[in-house]
Protein backbone atom coordinates (compact mmCIF):
# COMPACT_ATOMS: atom_id res chain seq x y z
CA UNK A 1 0.00 0.00 0.00
CA UNK A 2 3.24 1.91 0.84
CA UNK A 3 3.81 2.17 -3.24
CA UNK A 4 0.36 2.82 -4.06
CA UNK A 5 0.40 6.20 -2.09
CA UNK A 6 3.87 7.26 -3.27
CA UNK A 7 2.67 6.66 -6.88
CA UNK A 8 -0.78 8.97 -6.05
CA UNK A 9 1.26 11.48 -5.08
CA UNK A 10 3.87 11.22 -7.73
CA UNK A 11 1.01 11.91 -10.40
CA UNK A 12 -0.52 14.18 -8.42
CA UNK A 13 2.62 16.30 -8.50
CA UNK A 14 2.87 15.50 -12.01
CA UNK A 15 -0.93 16.78 -12.70
CA UNK A 16 0.15 19.62 -10.73
CA UNK A 17 3.12 20.53 -12.90
CA UNK A 18 1.68 20.20 -15.87
CA UNK A 19 -1.50 21.88 -15.09
CA UNK A 20 0.86 24.70 -14.28
CA UNK A 21 3.10 24.31 -16.98
CA UNK A 22 -0.18 25.22 -19.53
CA UNK A 23 -1.63 27.93 -17.52
CA UNK A 24 1.75 29.45 -18.44
CA UNK A 25 1.71 28.50 -21.88
CA UNK A 26 -1.57 29.94 -22.06
CA UNK A 27 -1.10 33.07 -20.06
CA UNK A 28 2.06 34.03 -22.60
CA UNK A 29 5.27 32.38 -22.89
CA UNK A 30 8.33 32.69 -20.34
CA UNK A 31 11.19 32.61 -23.07
CA UNK A 32 13.37 32.00 -19.96
CA UNK A 33 11.27 28.68 -18.92
CA UNK A 34 11.44 26.90 -22.21
CA UNK A 35 11.51 28.54 -25.27
CA UNK A 36 11.60 25.19 -26.84
CA UNK A 37 8.42 23.35 -25.31
CA UNK A 38 6.90 26.66 -25.31
CA UNK A 39 7.07 26.98 -29.52
CA UNK A 40 6.09 22.89 -29.43
CA UNK A 41 2.92 24.11 -27.16
CA UNK A 42 1.94 26.72 -29.43
CA UNK A 43 2.66 25.45 -33.45
CA UNK A 44 0.96 22.26 -32.16
CA UNK A 45 -2.28 23.58 -30.46
CA UNK A 46 -2.43 26.55 -33.59
CA UNK A 47 -1.67 23.37 -36.57
CA UNK A 48 1.16 26.48 -37.58
CA UNK A 49 5.08 25.85 -38.12
CA UNK A 50 6.59 28.00 -35.21
CA UNK A 51 8.05 30.15 -37.59
CA UNK A 52 4.76 31.68 -38.23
Amino acid sequence: MANLALLDRTLLLQSTTTTLLLYTFDGQCKIQLCPVLCMTKKSSREGVPETS
